[in-house]
């Protein structure tokens, strides 16, 4: 499942920039030509990220007309 690899994949990264602190908002951009919603990533996102410092974190998705998948903004906990 594509949609899985590219869930994973923002995870990981979000944990690499976070750092060990909790991660309470993150925002996301997708392809609108992508087969990937944003509806479908908030489901997969939220089970690949539990028990994780991401668990729980609320996340915005947003379609545009870029070529990939890429995090704009996180918000860490203090």
């Amino acid at each position: 499942m594509h949609e899985l690899g590219i869930c994973r994949e923002i995870l990981d990264f979000v944990i690499s920039q976070a750092k060990g602190k909790r991660v309470l908002r993150i925002k996301v951009e997708i392809p609108q030509e992508e087969h990937l919603t944003a509806q479908l990533f908030k489901e997969i996102f939220k089970i690949v990220s539990y028990r994780t410092n991401v668990e729980g974190a609320n996340i915005d998705v947003t379609l545009s007309s870029i070529d990939a998948v890429r995090v704009c903004e996180i918000d860490l906990e203090d």
